[in-house]
C-alpha cells in the first residue's frame, strides 16, 4: 500500500495479557476518578492505560479526585492510552462474562488503536492523544498530623466503588495543609494510590 511504512508499523504494536478479573478490576477502579459530568474537559473523561517495566497502570483523574491502579505483568509493553469512559463500558461489558472465571485477555495496541481479545470475542478501541497530568510527585506516604481537615463527603463516599478487600482497612493519610488526602486501599492483585483534595473554608 503507498505510503504505508511496514517498519514503523512494526515498531509501535504493543501487547499486554493480564486476567480478565483483574483487569475489570483495574479499569473499574480508575473510571470511578474520572470526570464523567456532561461539561467534562475532554482529557480527564478518560482512563489513562500504559505498561511498561512489568508493570500495568491504569489511572485517572477529575482534578478532585484521583485514582491510579498498578498490577504486576509476566512482560509486555504498553505506551499511554487514553480511553473515554464510554470505551471504558463497552471494555467491561466483553470481561463481565469472564470475571469469576481465570481466562486471559490480550491487549493489542498499533498506533492508536486497541484490540482486546477474549475467549474468541474482539473489541476494538480507538485511543484519544492525551495524557494525564503528571500526579507522581503528590503521592507520598510521609504522613504528617494536622489539626483539622475540609472535605467533601460525597467525594470520598464515591472512592467506595473503587475495588477492593472490604475487610481489611482503608488507610487515609495527610501530608499538609491543602495538600491531597493519601488513600490506600487493599486488592490480592493491585496497588491503589488514591489521592482526594480536601475543600478550602472560607473563613
Amino acid at each position: 500500500m503507498e505510503g504505508y511504512n511496514m517498519t514503523n508499523a512494526t515498531l509501535t504494536k504493543q501487547q499486554v495479557i493480564i486476567s480478565a478479573t483483574a483487569f475489570n478490576d483495574l479499569i473499574l477502579g480508575a473510571s470511578v476518578a474520572a470526570d464523567s459530568s456532561r461539561d467534562a474537559m475532554a482529557r480527564l473523561n478518560n482512563i489513562y492505560l500504559s505498561a511498561t517495566a512489568g508493570k500495568l497502570t491504569a489511572a485517572a483523574t477529575d482534578r478532585y479526585r484521583l485514582a491510579a491502579g498498578t498490577i504486576q505483568l509476566d512482560g509486555g509493553e504498553l505506551s499511554e492510552s487514553a480511553i473515554l469512559l464510554a470505551d471504558v463500558k463497552r471494555i467491561l461489558a466483553l470481561l463481565k462474562p469472564y470475571i469469576k472465571f481465570n481466562h486471559l485477555v490480550t491487549i493489542d495496541k498499533d498506533g492508536t488503536t486497541l484490540t482486546l481479545t477474549l475467549d474468541g470475542n474482539t473489541l476494538v478501541i480507538h485511543t484519544l492523544d492525551y495524557q494525564l497530568p503528571p500526579y507522581s510527585h503528590m503521592v507520598s506516604d510521609q504522613f504528617n498530623p494536622i489539626p483539622s481537615i475540609s472535605l467533601n463527603l460525597s467525594l470520598l463516599a464515591s472512592l467506595d466503588k473503587i475495588p477492593h478487600d472490604i475487610k481489611q482497612p482503608t488507610i487515609i493519610g495527610f501530608t499538609g495543609d491543602n495538600k491531597p488526602i493519601q488513600i490506600r486501599m487493599s486488592h490480592d492483585l493491585i496497588s491503589w494510590d488514591i489521592l482526594l483534595m480536601p475543600m478550602r473554608t472560607v473563613k
